[in-house]
């Protein structure tokens, strides 16, 4: 899911810088996406690489629980961790988001 939002993100964006090509349909992920929000998808994703460097973890527990839409005892099997793992891990990346993004971060 993670991919189609950033190329779909990515593919808008060429388009309004003159690109020429049509656009492409993605069933269900063109809702997902507004013209508002594909430098926040784009912002977003470097974030989480950004984060990779400092806490693995940390961005693994994110791209799970926001990409994928995982609850925290998913997140847990993934990745045999133990849930207060991840949600200390999750709590630790909300801030770190929130603080890198200049942004308020929902708790859920």
């Amino acid at each position: 899911m993670r991919r189609i939002l950033i190329e779909h993100a990515r593919k808008r964006g060429a388009a309004k810088r003159g690109a020429g090509r049509p656009l492409l349909s993605l069933t269900g992920v063109a809702d997902l996406v507004s013209d508002a929000s594909e430098s926040e998808i784009l912002s977003l994703d470097s974030a989480i690489k950004r984060m990779e460097g400092v806490m693995p973890d940390a961005a693994a527990v994110v791209r799970l629980r926001f990409y994928a839409g995982l609850s925290v005892a998913n997140v847990a099997l993934v990745l045999e961790v133990s849930e207060r793992t991840v949600i200390r891990e999750w709590t630790y990346a909300r801030a770190w988001l929130a603080r890198e993004l200049g942004e308020d971060v929902s708790p859920e």
